[in-house]
């Protein structure tokens, strides 16, 4: 291989580097994103159970 081919290499692998780093932030985002999801239609179906049991009062 010769200094160019090197460099060119040598770029690609810190490209695929950063590619890699930012995916893992955004799979960490969506992520917390879906957690906080599932916490809110718990929460929605809490006050569901709720006020069907009411309503058979």
């Amino acid at each position: 291989m010769d200094i160019k081919t090197v460099g060119h290499f040598q770029q690609t692998l810190l490209q695929q580097r950063n590619v890699r780093e930012e995916n893992e932030k955004v799979i960490r985002y969506n992520e917390k994103e879906l957690e906080e999801f599932l916490r809110t239609l718990e929460r929605i179906e809490t006050k569901l159970d709720v006020l069907l049991m009411q309503r058979g009062k």
